[in-house]
């Protein structure tokens, strides 16, 4: 069962749908049968948007290989 708060592996396309690749996310809420999530990237912020986690020190107790940030 698919709980908000937890990190999951989910498909990501690439933009021209061409392919995907298994990235993490962060399950924000559900919707019904659906997960609204955040993905999560090791790559410093680009956008005003993007917010580093507050998990600092914790990344390896919530199974990431590095510290992240998410878009």
């Amino acid at each position: 069962m698919i709980l908000a708060g937890e990190f999951w592996l989910a498909n990501i396309p690439y933009t021209d749908q061409s392919a995907s690749k298994k990235r993490p996310v962060l399950v924000l809420w559900l919707d019904g049968a659906d997960a609204v999530v955040a993905a999560v990237t090791s790559a410093p912020p680009r956008s005003a948007t993007d917010v580093p986690h507050q998990v600092a020190g914790r990344w390896v107790a919530r199974c990431l290989m590095c510290p992240a940030v998410t878009p």
